[in-house]
């Protein structure tokens, strides 16, 4: 668990208790060729629908997501050891937020209720992009202190992306 920072627009600061979620972005060809000016985007945000099918309900401007411990880092990274980009986090008793650098018009990062979703990111660099990773996200609303406990009101799973 680690304490949240949520900075007020007067610029006062609180800490909660939360606990981060993180995609590892690795380069398995670091030794030969670092990945230089590395981000993690936030391509499409699906819903399912009634009948459990996805549906798009936000796609456009690839958005950056931020590092693991971003104040002291750049915002592009050269990627030789393994980094943790930040996907998301549960505020205690209050809600689920995904973690771009901005937030473009229409896109809803913050959730203070049960909620199941499915991001599709992708890693790029100046040499090349990854492959897409979809990973589904399903929060009941609940909050658990103990670790094992918390994994079953969370589960964040990779998916076999779908072409797009």
């Amino acid at each position: 668990m680690n304490r949240y920072r949520d900075q007020s627009a007067e610029g006062t600061q609180r800490n909660e208790t939360s606990r981060w979620y993180h995609v590892l972005v690795e380069n398995h060809r670091r030794l030969i060729s670092p990945a230089t000016q590395v981000q993690v985007f936030l391509m499409r945000l699906e819903e399912p629908d009634a009948a459990g099918e996805n549906k798009l309900i936000w796609s456009g401007t690839a958005v950056p997501l931020s590092w693991e411990n971003q104040p002291i880092y750049p915002t592009n990274r050269t990627l030789g050891h393994p980094i943790n980009c930040n996907l998301c986090n549960v505020v205690k008793d209050k809600w689920i937020e995904l973690t771009p650098l901005v937030q473009p018009l229409g896109l809803e990062v913050r959730r203070r209720s049960a909620c199941h979703f499915t991001v599709t990111l992708q890693a790029r660099s100046v040499e090349t992009d990854s492959n897409l990773l979809q990973i589904e996200i399903a929060w009941d609303g609940k909050w658990a202190d103990d670790s094992d406990e918390m994994a079953r009101h969370l589960v964040v799973k990779a998916r076999p992306a779908s072409r797009h």
